[in-house]
């Protein structure tokens, strides 16, 4: 018998018991901050937390994320197992009391942004703000950062380019964003003699050479366009009804090139 007790019928003769003991050890297992479960087994059968494993044995611990999650790490007896993220651990030929914790981490996804400008040049510098974080474009216009699924809205700002604010959405797989921003004030084509004044402006723009342009766009400086005005060859546009503020005023030609100029009411 292996258990701790034993009832023994005496026969009529002389009879010596012999009690054999093995060494035991105690197992204990736990989850560090949730998102999943914790099993433990010995020999196919599972044991709770805080048993007594004979010595020798292998315990087979198995871990079961929460949708959604992963294995970041084991860590036995306080150290983390190197090299293993899967959802299985083995202590084998247990020779001491150990204690097995595993953590969950989110599965994320690689977001990665490419910035160009209208003319498909690569910019680098360009700042990214998305999840409370800044990424910052290299030199082929790339950032990245990753992220669990979801929608994320973000906002990208370089100086001397208009901002762009938009939103991306990330399911189960690593998704490539590309971003296009529009120089301020570029100066070319129908507008390479193209000036607007004054800035900052009060109550009326005045446009160089009016015959060029088609209409002349108002946005906030967040990009939400706040109206249109088709010029008809008018010198001047009427800004008595904008509030105190920062625009980016775009006048677009009759050929459709566009020069984007910020300018400050007062």
């Amino acid at each position: 018998s292996s258990q701790a007790s034993f009832n023994f019928s005496m026969p009529a003769a002389n009879t010596t018991l012999t009690a054999n003991f093995n060494t035991v050890y105690t197992v204990t297992y736990s989850v560090i901050g949730g998102n999943g479960s914790l099993a433990a087994t010995v020999n196919g059968t599972a044991i709770s937390s805080g048993s007594s494993v004979v010595a020798g044995s292998d315990v087979v611990f198995t871990a079961t994320p929460a949708n959604g999650y992963k294995v970041k790490e084991w860590k036995a007896n306080g150290t983390v197992v190197s090299g293993n993220t899967s959802n299985n651990y083995t202590v084998e030929d247990i020779a001491a009391n150990t204690t097995v914790n595993v953590e969950f981490e989110l599965i994320t996804y690689t977001l990665t942004f490419i910035v160009k400008a209208t003319d498909n040049t690569l910019l680098e510098g360009a700042s990214i703000n998305i999840n409370s974080e800044t990424i910052v474009t290299n030199a082929s216009g790339e950032a990245t950062i990753d992220l669990a699924p979801g929608t994320y809205d973000y906002t990208v700002t370089l100086q001397d380019y208009l901002d762009v604010t938009e939103s991306v959405t990330i399911t189960n797989a690593n998704v490539t964003e590309n971003v296009e921003m529009s120089h301020v004030g570029i100066v070319e084509g129908d507008f390479a003699q193209f000036s607007v004044y004054p800035n900052p402006f009060s109550n009326e723009i005045t446009i160089s050479n009016p015959q060029i342009v088609k209409s002349v766009s108002i946005s906030a400086i967040n990009g939400q366009v706040l109206s249109i005005i088709e010029t008809e060859g008018k010198a001047s546009i009427n800004t008595e009804n904008l509030p105190v503020g920062m625009y980016l005023i775009t006048f677009e030609s009759h050929n459709g090139e566009r020069f984007i100029s910020k300018m400050v009411k007062n």
